[in-house]
């Protein structure tokens, strides 16, 4: 018996999911570094931008980069409190 395999198809399900961990990583960066400049929407967007792809991934992958998201959107709620009065 014979098994066929098409290792390119894996490959690229594996490089979909990396690639989405990975601009999550980076749209969290981003979202940090608007923190810092006080550009609440732009890391309000970014975060809105980040949780529409987090909703999709596997409960896996969202393991992988919940606490991070989890700190950004603290960062960012106690953030607008302060400044946005």
């Amino acid at each position: 018996m014979e098994i066929d395999i098409d290792l390119k198809k894996v490959k690229v399900e594996e490089e979909k999911e990396f690639d989405e961990l990975r601009f999550i990583k980076k749209r969290l960066y981003d979202a940090r570094n608007a923190l810092l400049k006080f550009d609440f929407k732009m890391a309000r967007s970014i975060y809105c931008e980040i949780m529409y792809i987090y909703k999709k991934l596997s409960e896996e992958d969202k393991a992988k980069i919940y606490e991070d998201l989890k700190e950004l959107y603290e960062d960012r709620k106690n953030a607008e409190r302060l400044f946005m009065k």
